[in-house]
């Protein structure tokens, strides 16, 4: 397919533990998936124990569609035209990530630095997908949760529901059975006159429940989500069965009621009428459910036998409404078909190799996951105690030692993967883009430089002096450089002299010489200084090596923001690249 326009993609590049431009020293690549890049940027507990452990490079790549790497601005843009929208695809998605990894390495660290993919739930897939699709950017994957097992009619598709019934039974027998009994009292009251109305009262909707079905699909929603998202210590399933578990009779409803309302931090109503989501933004969630109409189906039943009222997967009414709302043919065996499907674990034990499958089971969707070996190579991780991505979030001191001793085991895999990993070419292939990707950078951490090139020429009037510099002169001077600053500014009579943070005693050379100031901020000179003899060659960031010297990046804007992080300063670079 031709290339049919740029958006900008974006990446997050964490220096705080990167050892330099090191064959040996890894990249940490975590795979986005269905939300923005800012979901995973609080911090993510494997790569937290990993990246200082190895003294890894760390890049987050937000999936195209997601966040700010929308082409055309916004999603209702993206997805007026046909063409545009029918490039948000796992295939597309695998294939900026392998551009973007490609970008990295051929800027920043080196072309063989060992690379692991991570990811989890939905980026838990592409993970390892991208392990089987681009073994040659990657010398292994992490894939948490990740439910490869999903697709077409397997045999898991009735288990979700009876996994989320055992979590809430292990918690209070009483509270499921509650549960199950408030579906009838539902129904019930919806067929009595003005009951309708009751459940909007009694539930404090904020606007008219229009049916029984609406309420019930709402609550499992609640449910399915309190097993799934549990936590180290059953946070959400206590929580429900606290407040269901003791009702008897007429008062479960009421015992619902006030759980639903607890969520809500602003408890004036429940926002429970029409398509209720819990993604984190709209957009998020309407490119979300695109996917899973014309790839990502996931069939998904109850047989009855669980807290919840049978009910079964309808396909043809699936794709009927995938048509109706974006004008599209779901795909059902897509994913069987190009990824493998059932067959999956026969492509991954011929062709595959250096991936980890890590499943809580306690995560309803752990069924749909692989939960024993594969290979020597392909293995599978389970907790018994764990729910879905657990190893994903921020690590903290409190961890119990099933959740650290995964995340141990995790890292000495990919310790392994890391020294057996050689230092020979890969074969990089020339990727088909449909859409071209300009990247946006976010850098931040420790090491990093900021350098400006200018070249000074003495006026008439002496060295130039300027209110944009403090109304303090710059200029060369024998024995060292006026620096208004207060940085290590640093002058010389060569532009291509080898950058070093450290100044130095200058040379003088006629009436004009050449600055560097290096900074640990950026520094945006005042383009009414060339009007003053000061001619701004290159600003840019210096990556350093393990030496501490380093080379300066791509030309760049120079703009920056300060932004609440780990590492403190934020800067935005933005290359105007794109590549094919």
């Amino acid at each position: 397919m031709a290339s049919i326009g740029i958006f900008q993609q974006k990446l997050v590049i964490d220096f705080s533990y990167w050892d330099g431009k090191n064959a040996n020293v890894p990249i940490l690549v975590c795979l986005g998936g269905e939300a923005p890049i800012e979901y995973w940027l609080d911090g993510i507990g494997i790569i937290d124990k990993a990246a200082p452990q190895f003294r890894a490079l760390v890049v987050y790549i937000e999936h195209r569609f997601y966040g700010q790497s929308i082409p055309f601005g916004s999603l209702d843009n993206a997805f007026s035209s046909d063409e545009i929208r029918d490039c948000l695809t796992t295939e597309q998605a695998l294939a900026d990530f392998a551009e973007v990894i490609k970008f990295v390495k051929r800027n920043i660290t080196k072309h063989d630095s060992p690379t692991i993919v991570i990811g989890g739930s939905y980026s838990g897939m592409l993970a390892a997908w991208f392990r089987l699709k681009y073994p040659h950017f990657a010398i292994g994957a992490l894939a948490s949760s990740a439910p490869i097992f999903s697709f077409e009619k397997l045999p898991i598709e009735n288990e979700y529901c009876q996994i989320v019934a055992r979590d809430f039974e292990e918690i209070s027998k009483t509270c499921a059975n509650n549960i199950f009994q408030s579906w009838n009292m539902i129904d019930y009251l919806a067929s009595q006159p003005s009951g309708i109305d009751q459940l909007t009262k009694t539930f404090k909707s904020c606007s008219p429940i229009n049916s029984s079905e609406e309420l019930k699909a709402y609550l499992i929603r609640l449910y399915n989500f309190a097993a799934q998202y549990d936590g180290r210590f059953n946070t959400w399933t206590r929580y429900f069965c606290n407040k269901i578990g003791n009702r008897r009779n007429n008062d479960i409803l009421e015992g619902i009621s006030e759980a639903v309302s607890g969520l809500n931090s602003f408890p004036v109503c429940n926002q429970i009428a029409g398509n209720v989501s819990f993604a984190v933004d709209s957009e998020s969630i309407q490119a979300w459910e695109f996917q899973l109409c014309s790839e990502l189906v996931t069939p998904t039943s109850c047989s009855g036998n669980s807290m919840f009222q049978p009910q079964q997967f309808n396909m043809d009414l699936y794709v009927k409404n995938c048509r109706d709302k974006y004008h599209i043919e779901a795909h059902p065996n897509w994913i069987s078909t190009y990824y493998g499907g059932q067959d999956i674990k026969s492509s991954l034990k011929n062709f595959g190799s250096n991936i980890i499958f890590s499943n809580g089971l306690r995560d309803p969707l752990s069924r749909a996951g692989v939960l024993s070996d594969i290979s020597d190579t392909i293995v599978a991780l389970t907790t018994k105690q764990g729910s879905h991505c657990l190893d994903m979030n921020l690590a903290k001191d409190d961890d119990p030692n099933w959740l650290k001793e995964l995340r141990s085991k995790e890292i000495r895999i990919m310790s392994q993967w890391i020294k057996q990993s050689t230092s020979s070419k890969a074969s990089i292939v020339s990727l088909n883009h449909s859409i071209k990707a300009t990247i946006t950078w976010l850098i931040r951490g420790r090491g990093l430089v900021w350098e400006t090139l200018v070249r000074v020429k003495r006026g008439e009037n002496g060295w130039t002096s300027s209110s944009a510099l403090g109304n303090a002169p710059m200029g060369c001077k024998k024995g060292g450089v006026i620096d208004p600053f207060g940085i290590n500014g640093r002058v010389s009579t060569r532009e291509d002299e080898v950058i070093s943070p450290e100044p130095e005693t200058p040379s003088e050379k006629g009436e004009e010489c050449y600055l560097r100031f290096v900074s640990k901020s950026a520094i945006c000179f005042d383009p009414r200084l060339e009007k003053e003899g000061v001619e701004i060659l290159r600003e840019g960031v210096i990556v350093p090596d393990r030496e501490g010297m380093g080379a300066v990046a791509e030309d760049v804007e120079c703009s920056f923001f300060q932004r609440r992080a780990r590492t403190g300063c934020a800067m935005w670079i933005m290359d105007d690249k794109s590549f094919v």
